[in-house]
C-alpha cells in the first residue's frame, strides 16, 4: 500500500490491518471454507527496501498462529511483524532449520518418543503451558479428566526429564515448542 503523507506505523498498521478485515469478510462471503491469513510488513521507503518488507510479512506469517489475534476466527488471521514481539528474534534465521539446535533435549526426547501416545503428550504439553501449568484448566480444554492430566505431565516427565518447577527449564521448552512450530510451518510453505 502505498502511503502519500508520514503516518505513525502503529496507525499505517491499523489501515492495512482494516482493508485486509474487509477483503477477509468479502471473500469468506463468497466462499465459507477459505481461509484467509495476511501478513503486514514495516513501512519502507523506496523500491530497494520493498524486498526486506515483503519478508517481515512472509515471516509474520510464518509466526502467525504463536501470537494472539483479536479474530473470532482462529484459521484467518492478519499480523503484522511489528506485532510478533520478542519473536522477531527467530525471524533473523535465513533457514529457519537452523534453530532446531536451540530446541532443547528434553524437548527433542518427547518428540522422538515412540509410542502411539506421543501426539498427545505433545498437546497435553503445550496446553499445559500455555494454561500457566493449571491441570484443571488444561483438562477442561483437552475435554479429559484432570487426572488424565495429571498422568500425562508425570509421563512427560519419566520420557524427558522436564523440570515444570524451574522458571529456565519451563521457558527452554515454551521457545522450543515455539522453534519447531517455525519449522513446521517454514516447511510446509516452502514444499
Amino acid at each position: 500500500q502505498e502511503i502519500h503523507s508520514k503516518p505513525k506505523p502503529s496507525d499505517h498498521i491499523q489501515d492495512v490491518k482494516s482493508k485486509a478485515e474487509k477483503i477477509q469478510k468479502s471473500i469468506s462471503k463468497q466462499n465459507t471454507n477459505l481461509v484467509i491469513s495476511a501478513g503486514i510488513g514495516d513501512i519502507v521507503t523506496g523500491l530497494v527496501n520493498i524486498p526486506t518488507s515483503f519478508k517481515e510479512a512472509s515471516d509474520a506469517l510464518l509466526l502467525v498462529d504463536m501470537v494472539e489475534s483479536g479474530s473470532n476466527d482462529s484459521a484467518s488471521q492478519i499480523i503484522a511483524f511489528s506485532d510478533l514481539g520478542t519473536f522477531r528474534l527467530l525471524c533473523k534465521f535465513e533457514n529457519p532449520t537452523l534453530l532446531r539446535e536451540f530446541v532443547p533435549e528434553s524437548l527433542k526426547k518427547l518428540y522422538a518418543y515412540q509410542k502411539p501416545q506421543k501426539d498427545d503428550l505433545i498437546s497435553t504439553l503445550k496446553i499445559y503451558l500455555n494454561n500457566n501449568q493449571n491441570v484443571a484448566k488444561t483438562a477442561q480444554d483437552l475435554f479429559v479428566h484432570y487426572k488424565t492430566v495429571n498422568y500425562r505431565i508425570e509421563r512427560i516427565v519419566a520420557i524427558t526429564g522436564m523440570n515444570f518447577k524451574s522458571a529456565d527449564d519451563v521457558l527452554s521448552v515454551q521457545v522450543g515448542l515455539i522453534i519447531l512450530k517455525l519449522i513446521d510451518n517454514y516447511n510446509r510453505y516452502n514444499s
